[in-house]
């Protein structure tokens, strides 16, 4: 008897160990934590990290970067804040990077915009580090 209930308690707790976990996609929470890089052609690089729910991060606004990147579900390309904004076409590249993840995600973005002003439109206050 007492082999059959040591072996059932065995068996349960194997079970219970190689259970599948629930579904990854639904236990990782909408959260963000995020590298970003600004680097304009006169400044130094600014370096920064975003995090979202809760909001953070070393970011001049965290709250409205998260928010923007809520709107695109964290797909970079895709920003494009103030589209009725009109911008010089003067060449005074800014680059930026971000990496890190977006509800369990992989981030790896890198491009440049032309000058100061395309930047802000494209990106608004998601690279505000």
């Amino acid at each position: 008897m007492f082999r059959k209930t040591l072996i059932g308690a065995f068996g349960i707790s194997v079970a219970v160990v190689c259970a599948p976990a629930a579904s990854a996609h639904h236990m990782i929470p909408e959260s963000a934590a995020l590298v970003l890089t600004v680097t304009g052609s006169e400044s130094p690089t600014m370096t920064g990290t975003l995090q979202c729910r809760p909001a953070g991060g070393k970011h001049r606004k965290p709250a409205a970067a998260c928010h923007e990147l809520s709107l695109v579900d964290g797909d970079f390309d895709k920003l494009n804040i103030d589209r009725d904004r009109a911008c010089t076409l003067q060449y005074d590249p800014v680059y930026v990077t971000a990496t890190g993840h977006w509800k369990g995600k992989k981030v790896d973005f890198a491009t440049s915009y032309g000058n100061p002003c395309q930047f802000a439109v494209m990106t608004g206050p998601v690279f505000a580090v």
